[in-house]
């Protein structure tokens, strides 16, 4: 048996249970081992809590090491650890409206995690999901003085607590959108890693955590040049963004439901295994499609992510998912001076817009300004008030954990409905009936007071 250090408990064997939806609704259980047993790791499962659980599945293993990344030396400096055995398992359990229970283990040696759940099924009719960016683990994990969370106002750990009082109570959260920045374990010790899982575990063990890239993620490359980023005329999007880490942690601890053929087709080697595509990705819950593609990637008109975005939208059944909803780490409408005429946001205005208004796309989730804003029903940047005329409700919603400052451009745009820099926490959506859905900002640090809310009309 090798000892294994990654599970921050002495006594854990296994840790940082997440989850995802995988293909046809079937749900992806991931984990991390301590130690190296001679058996494989498994996934119990079935519709009940009460042992035996019916079902059975062998996980696959990975890990990855210091040498995997980029820039080894950068990251020895900032404090490198081990990331353990990293497993996960599909349980093919297709579209069944019934929860599911599921411990996760070694039989040989005899050592389980108690028995988790209910995960609430992607067929729901009624889904809630909850959507933001931006988190990281800044006052929840030690520090070492870099980036102290005093000088952010980070406040990660009450937006945990709060989902995860949320996803716990009923009906519970049927998905977790979280449009990228994930651990932000790009500028400091690797161990963020670690204790971000353990801070969001007690949501994600039982919800589905549907992740995008955000630039603290998932950039690839040898160097300070991301070869299959934008292509933009001065965009400032590189492979510096994620620390040297060069996707490789996002790549090895998801397990999203993206084709790895539509990235071996392009010849990018972005999933080190090709077993992996966290980039470019949709999934369903109930009657709510979510497309996620990763603004750190190449998006013009010719890339393959919008070739692909355009084959997604095109085949839907708008009967059965009337409400379709792109998740992205930048936004594609911003009224931040940082953000609002760069080159990134109008590349991203010329090349998504269309297929957005052509596909009748009813939210855009965005992130990496932390900050809170929403837009009116938009096409061309002009509100529009007919339904009967194709547009799109774009909600900023980078308030997961980090401070930011209030850099609105003056005067503000009239396609703003609201604005909020001082607020943190997530934006809930309950689907209503097939028209309609409601949806509420949530300031985690605030008793959870409702600081934005509206309805989205299929």
């Amino acid at each position: 048996m090798m000892s294994v250090p990654p599970c921050t408990s002495a006594s854990a064997s296994v840790c940082q249970l997440h989850t995802a939806i995988g293909k046809s609704g079937a749900l992806r259980v991931s984990f991390v081992g301590r130690e190296s047993f001679t058996s494989a790791a498994v996934v119990q499962w079935g519709y009940s809590q009460a042992l035996p659980l019916e079902f059975s599945v062998n996980a696959t293993t990975m890990s990855y090491s210091l040498q995997d990344l980029c820039a080894p030396d950068e990251n020895r400096l900032r404090g490198w650890e081990e990331p353990g055995l990293l497993h996960h398992a599909e349980l093919p359990r297709g579209r069944s409206p019934l929860p599911l229970y599921y411990r996760v283990g070694f039989p040989e040696a005899d050592v389980w995690s108690d028995v988790t759940g209910p995960v609430q099924s992607p067929s729901a009719a009624t889904p809630r999901l909850a959507m933001f960016g931006d988190m990281g683990t800044y006052n929840y994990a030690p520090h070492n003085g870099v980036l102290d969370a005093k000088i952010l106002g980070a406040v990660d750990d009450k937006v945990a607590l709060s989902l995860a009082k949320v996803a716990t109570s009923t009906p519970g959260i049927h998905a977790v959108v979280h449009v990228g920045d994930l651990a932000y374990a790009h500028d400091g010790p690797a161990s963020r890693w670690r204790y971000w899982f353990d801070e969001i575990e007690a949501t994600a063990s039982i919800t589905p955590w549907m992740i995008n890239c955000g630039n603290h993620d998932c950039l690839w490359g040898p160097s300070a040049i991301n070869p299959h980023g934008p292509t933009w005329p001065g965009a400032m999007i590189d492979a510096g963004g994620d620390g040297g880490q060069c996707g490789v942690p996002t790549d090895a601890r998801f397990w999203m439901p993206g084709d790895p053929a539509e990235l071996a087709r392009a010849g990018w080697t972005e999933s080190r295994n090709a077993s992996r595509n966290n980039i470019f990705y949709s999934f369903d819950v109930g009657p709510v499609h979510v497309a996620m593609i990763s603004s750190e990637h190449d998006l013009s008109a010719s890339s393959i992510q919008i070739a692909w975005l355009e084959r997604d939208l095109a085949s839907l059944n708008r009967s059965a998912t009337p409400f379709v909803i792109l998740g992205i780490h930048r936004p594609i409408y911003t009224s931040t001076q940082g953000g609002f005429r760069i080159p990134e946001t109008l590349g991203m205005q010329a090349t998504l817009e269309p297929l957005l208004l052509r596909h009748r796309v009813t939210m855009v989730a965005a992130g990496h300004y932390h900050q809170y804003e929403r837009s009116c029903r938009i096409a061309k940047s002009k509100c529009v008030s007919s339904l009967s005329v194709n547009a799109t409700v774009h909600v900023t919603v980078g308030i997961g954990g980090l401070q930011h400052h209030s850099d609105w451009v003056s005067p503000v745009p009239s396609w703003v409905e609201k604005q909020d820099a001082s607020s943190y926490g997530y934006l809930l959506l309950d689907v209503v009936n097939a028209t309609h859905a409601h949806a509420k900002a949530v300031n985690a640090v605030a008793n959870d007071e409702v600081f934005d809310e509206f309805w989205l009309l299929a």
